[in-house]
């Protein structure tokens, strides 16, 4: 049995684009754009740009929480390539 998820998708600040294409990690990234200090280890890009409504934290339990459906729900089969 196999549990897949993944997280949400949103779209980055052209600035931000702008200083991955010069080479920098997207961590460093907000904190040059804004500034901030390790913001990659606090509220990541998610709570930059949501002003901490989406923490990182909530940002990953919910993808976690989505790989367990197929353990939770052993009488049914679930087929990877129709992930919606």
């Amino acid at each position: 049995m196999l549990g897949k998820a993944r997280t949400a998708t949103f779209f980055l600040p052209q600035e931000t684009v702008r200083l991955l294409r010069t080479g920098l990690e997207l961590g460093d990234a907000d904190n040059q754009l804004h500034n901030k200090t390790n913001s990659k280890q606090q509220t990541g890009t998610v709570g930059i740009l949501t002003g901490n409504l989406i923490t990182r934290q909530s940002y990953y339990t919910e993808a976690v929480v989505l790989a367990l459906i197929a353990f939770k729900n052993t009488e049914l089969t679930f087929n990877q390539a129709l992930a919606v």
